[in-house]
């Protein structure tokens, strides 16, 4: 991906809370499992974009649990204005499996960015304990 790198290119990779406002997730903390829509587990992770409001950007996610790949999403996200200043993503389905028991304590490996037509942000890459299903 050969494009400009945005403002000081920060992306970062967590979860919505109340009011719109990103957790970021740690390495090692615990993200528990959602029940799917279809069956399956999934995480939904959001991202931040420091500095100047984004409305609209694309926002692709690479994930692996326990180092096996699960391949890339690509989502066209919606952002909207941060309280603190920046941009916040929707939340994104990210399926990892149809088995509980088998993700359940397993390490995801999740990398995030965000670009548009003219510019990029810099991958975040975090590894997080996946948790029992909420």
């Amino acid at each position: 991906m050969d494009l400009p790198v945005r403002g000081d290119g920060a992306l970062i990779l967590g979860e919505l809370e109340a009011g719109d406002r990103l957790a970021a997730w740690s390495d090692g903390e615990t993200v528990d499992l959602v029940d799917g829509f279809q069956g399956g587990y999934m995480v939904t992770p959001a991202v931040a974009l420091p500095g100047d409001s984004v409305s609209c950007a694309t926002v692709r996610l690479e994930a692996s649990v326990d180092g096996n790949s699960l391949g890339a999403g690509v989502f066209a996200g919606s952002f909207q204005a941060s309280f603190d200043g920046g941009s916040v993503s929707q939340a994104f389905p990210a399926l990892l499996g149809f088995d509980a028991d088998s993700l359940v304590g397993g390490a995801l490996t999740l990398t995030a960015i965000a670009y548009t037509e003219e510019w990029r942000s810099e991958p975040d890459t975090r590894t997080v304990v996946l948790g029992a299903p909420n």
